[in-house]
């Protein structure tokens, strides 16, 4: 069963368990899962996460950095480590949600989170203009995907050549499935595991 059957919802809540157990996993674990997961991003070919994890390659030092002088001299190479295995942790959880959102169009990851947050409509939260703002960003994010930093000097002629983006968004999901549920079942259970 491909992870394009699920539904976007399941998805998203899966992928929010795995993200709160993460800080759970040491080391080797950490080591095993970031392989597991290279060698299926490589498998399936998705080639724009490679380019994201690339340019975040400043995010990844600085997170190294950080940990490591935070301690006292003589335990630098202990916050090195800390910190070597707090970036691969969130390395893992980016190439994750590669795998589970790769097949996903944008307007069906935008279905997903609306479902999720919809809830909060009870609280007067604006669920609806919240993730027409979040897919205007994405669009807009995707729109600039290319940019370099010598584009930015002419980036208010860039940003008004953009197409104009919708008002209304229609999404559609499909039903939930028992398969759904044992997905978010099995997030609840690898946490447990973990504890």
């Amino acid at each position: 069963m491909s992870a394009a059957s699920f539904h976007p919802t399941a998805k998203i809540l899966f992928w929010l368990l795995l993200a709160l157990w993460s800080p759970l996993l040491g080391g080797a674990l950490v080591l095993g899962v970031a392989g597991t997961l290279v060698v299926a991003n490589m498998a399936l070919r998705r080639a724009a996460v490679w380019r994201r994890l690339w340019r975040m390659r400043w995010l990844w030092l600085g997170i190294v950095l950080l940990y490591g002088l935070s301690q006292p001299f003589w335990t630098v190479w202990l916050g090195w480590q800390d910190g070597l295995l707090q970036a691969l942790r969130v390395v893992s959880l980016l190439l994750l949600f590669s795998l589970l959102m790769g097949g996903l169009a944008r307007d069906q990851l935008l279905a997903g989170l609306y479902l999720l947050l919809k809830p909060l409509t009870r609280v007067r939260v604006p669920v609806e203009r919240g993730v027409l703002r979040v897919g205007m960003a994405v669009r807009y994010i995707e729109a600039l995907d290319g940019l370099k930093w010598q584009d930015l000097g002419r980036l208010e002629t860039i940003l008004n050549d953009l197409p104009d983006l919708p008002s209304t968004v229609s999404l559609e999901l499909p039903d939930w499935a028992w398969r759904d549920t044992a997905l978010v079942l099995g997030g609840i259970v690898l946490g447990g595991m973990l504890l």
